[in-house]
């Protein structure tokens, strides 16, 4: 066996310290949201909660549990993730598959305008009008559509396939008689499975944490189609003008406590799915790498 090197072990060291440091920075800060949304509503609003629960308490999970449009909106929220999804996958993928073929007409025009957008958009009023005037506005879809694709990830797919899928793979499906589709479904989509399961952690992501879309193409008066974001905004913004006295105070600090709660609540989902897709992160995040 080698011996190791004084300068060899004294590296380990240091990056055994760094990643401890880096774990702290990262751990710290969710540990501390967690016993925050189960300390009691006195010790959230008096700053007394460091890092471990004080005054154990589901006040805040209650207060939350207790409105039933926070069901609706999870509903609504769960629908968006689920066809946006699948919507997203469909197109990403069928955008890239079709930009690595190269008897394509027009393919390099096609990148062009795809990248061009990425730097480049009408704004928000523009998109406004389009939505209200094909009769998307204050519906499910005025939320998927508008971010159904990512130029970015239609990049990272296409790159996948041009690197990681052999052309001759094609050829020989070609000569054994498929088609197109044939060699999309059968040959394509079953080597994309690593990219695939990064896509769907990153729309996945993206409609969860949707706000601004929904905000915007939901009238406020529509209760029910307002997503889980949009509930819990509302949740926040009360103030509860109607309380007075002794009930005020109390209403302010359970309303405290409720913004963390809101945080585990809207971020929970996310972190019981990770862990599913996560085997397949490394594989997908070294799409387009150097390979020896």
């Amino acid at each position: 066996m080698k011996r190791q090197s004084k300068g060899d072990f004294a590296f380990q060291i240091v990056v055994y310290v760094l990643v401890a440091l880096l774990c702290v920075i990262f751990l710290y800060p969710l540990i501390y949201i967690l016993s925050l949304s189960f300390s009691s509503p006195e010790a959230v609003y008096y700053g007394q909660v460091t890092f471990f629960i004080k005054g154990f308490s589901l006040e805040a999970y209650k207060a939350i549990a207790d409105r039933m449009e926070i069901f609706t909106g999870l509903w609504n929220t769960v629908k968006m993730v689920v066809l946006g999804t699948i919507l997203s996958l469909i197109f990403t993928f069928g955008l890239a598959y079709a930009l690595t073929r190269k008897d394509l007409k027009g393919r390099r025009a096609i990148t062009a305008v795809c990248v061009f957008t990425m730097f480049f958009s009408g704004g928000l009023i523009p998109l406004y009008v389009v939505v209200q005037g094909i009769g998307l506005y204050n519906t499910l879809w005025a939320t998927i559509l508008p971010m159904s694709v990512s130029v970015w990830n239609v990049i990272v797919v296409r790159t996948f396939m041009t690197s990681s899928i052999p052309s001759d793979l094609e050829e020989a499906a070609k000569i054994d008689g498929a088609c197109d589709f044939r060699i999309y479904f059968s040959v394509i989509i079953p080597l994309c499975k690593p990219v695939i399961a990064i896509m769907i952690l990153f729309y996945a992501v993206g409609y969860w944490n949707s706000y601004f879309y929904p905000l915007v193409f939901i009238s406020p008066s529509n209760t029910d189609l307002k997503t889980l974001q949009l509930v819990l905004r509302d949740i926040l913004l009360s103030d509860g003008s109607g309380a007075v006295g002794e009930d005020a105070l109390q209403y302010k600090m359970l309303a405290e406590a409720v913004k963390y709660s809101s945080i585990v609540v809207t971020t929970l989902p996310i972190l019981i799915v990770y862990p599913f897709l996560a085997r397949h992160l490394e594989k997908g995040m070294m799409i387009g790498s150097v390979k020896g």
